[in-house]
């Protein structure tokens, strides 16, 4: 899940609980300087990530994943330009970036925002499982269930102290869905191995 770009580019505090709390400026945070939501580069559609819901039933289909971090190092180089006086606020503008796309069913953004904070941030363990729960949710939601069981396994054991308790609701939701989603695939697969030996004795 960790990812490398050479070293860090930027560092920064880890973002905290307080930041969705009542005292957390989340507006602030993504603007003065960084564009947020509203850079002119930002190449996203607002609605492009709404056609890749998942339900959650079908075949798990991997995603590209050159193709997202090649997005996401375009990404963090745009941040870093328009605000280069700012370069180590970049990964907490871009996490909470990435929880803004979440909370508005844009996965593949957020995924892209929080591969981004990764590239920024190399090898600093305290942005580890922020940016992993994040790719946790989004794969899932994008379809990718295999690497959302991966990076599960992988987050379970691990600090999620610094987790903020959007991210810790999103991580607690989506491991459930992930454990209940094959027990329920079954189910439906017995009932219906059921239904069709019914009909095979009625017949």
């Amino acid at each position: 899940a960790g990812a490398g770009a050479g070293g860090s580019a930027a560092s920064g505090g880890a973002l905290s609980a307080d930041a969705w709390g009542p005292g957390g400026d989340l507006g602030g945070d993504l603007g003065g300087g960084f564009g947020g939501l509203d850079d002119p580069y930002d190449p996203y559609d607002p609605y492009g990530g709404l056609g890749d819901f998942d339900d959650g039933l079908g075949a798990s289909r991997s995603l590209d994943c050159a193709e997202l971090r090649t997005e996401a190092w375009r990404l963090l180089c745009s941040r870093l330009v328009s605000a280069s006086s700012r370069a180590s606020a970049a990964p907490r503008c871009l996490l909470l970036e990435a929880e803004v796309h979440m909370v508005t069913s844009r996965y593949r953004q957020a995924l892209v925002a929080a591969l981004a904070v990764q590239l920024a941030t190399a090898d600093e363990k305290e942005w580890t499982a922020p940016t992993m729960v994040i790719e946790m949710v989004c794969n899932y939601q994008l379809g990718d269930r295999d690497r959302a069981v991966e990076l599960r396994n992988h987050l379970q054991p691990m600090d999620r102290g610094a987790l903020s308790q959007h991210l810790a609701k999103r991580f607690e939701g989506t491991s459930e869905v992930l454990e209940l989603v094959p027990q329920f695939l079954n189910f439906l697969q017995s009932a219906e191995q059921q239904e069709l030996a019914d009909a095979r004795d009625v017949w």
